[in-house]
């Protein structure tokens, strides 16, 4: 027994409709932030969507022809697979123009581990070659507007933030 045209159609559009909600579901699920990561991660959307473009042969030629030093391993391997502004970067070290490198950390203990060594010693790397100032901002502001932390408990933390500062 065949089933009509029309109930093939109206199957075909349930099937889509279901792959459309699944998407939007997907979509949804997906948070990445400094606290958080949440859902399936899509990297594209995340390029997209902080204005960061992949690291590609290209670019890694680029950076060693003009600073006539090795990529950074890391990125060679991918730890370090995207960026922005590093076309910039260049551009300013060509021209002999200052610049400067920024990193930061918000710090909620006294402890450093490894998670805060590896953008360290990354950014110290891109210095190092760059022969540039380095930024590195202790973030209090963030505390109070993103944590929904009471000015008291930030300043209470002060510590930890001299603390880091000590150790980095």
């Amino acid at each position: 027994m065949e089933v009509p045209d029309s109930k093939k159609e109206e199957k075909k559009e349930e099937k889509k409709e279901e792959e459309v909600k699944k998407e939007e579901k997907k979509e949804e699920e997906q948070i990445v932030n400094p606290w958080e990561v949440k859902g399936e991660v899509d990297y594209d959307k995340l390029l997209k969507q902080w204005g960061a473009e992949i690291i590609d042969e290209k670019l890694m030629e680029r950076f060693e022809k003009v600073t006539k030093k090795p990529i950074h391993p890391w990125i060679k391997r991918g730890l370090f697979f995207c960026h922005r502004d590093l076309n910039l970067i260049l551009d300013a070290y060509e021209k002999g123009e200052n610049f400067f490198l920024y990193t930061g950390r918000g710090p909620t203990s006294d402890a450093l581990h490894i998670g805060h060594l590896i953008p360290f010693l990354f950014t110290k790397w891109l210095q190092d070659v760059l022969d540039c100032y380095l930024v590195i901002q202790i973030s209090d502001d963030e505390k109070f507007y993103f944590k929904d932390n009471k000015f008291k408990e930030i300043y209470k933390q002060g510590y930890y933030e001299r603390y880091n500062c000590n150790r980095i």
